[in-house]
């Protein structure tokens, strides 16, 4: 409002943005055969906007897809073409690109892959 009148826009939403904890887990073993595709799966928290995951692998976090760890829409790890290489902890984080902050999962995951015959 101001003193020559009033202007009124459509209605909007407005939202703020958040980063929730993860919830508790508890630690998974997956077992793949050498060769086969691993999927680590990632429980997102809310957030919004949505948030962007990342995976520690090997000591090292990967923010988007390379070579055979493909981060899916899901935020899902899929690793194909698994390998001894392979084997390891795996733990996931949310990342939230308005607030920058960064929640890591309470869990990690082991991946054991076994050898083929």
């Amino acid at each position: 409002r101001m003193p020559a009148g009033a202007v009124a826009s459509v209605p909007a939403t407005v939202t703020q943005a958040n980063l929730e904890d993860f919830k508790l887990d508890v630690q998974h073993v997956i077992e793949v055969d050498e060769g086969n595709t691993a999927v680590i799966a990632c429980h997102l928290p809310e957030s919004h906007p949505k948030a962007q995951v990342r995976y520690s692998v090997k000591q090292e976090w990967l923010e988007a897809s390379r070579g055979n760890y493909l981060i899916m829409p899901s935020g899902n790890l899929q690793i194909v073409n698994a390998s001894q290489e392979d084997e390891g902890m795996y733990k996931c984080a949310a990342y939230n690109p308005v607030t920058q902050e960064v929640k890591t999962s309470g869990s990690s995951d082991r991946l054991r892959v076994r050898r083929s015959t």
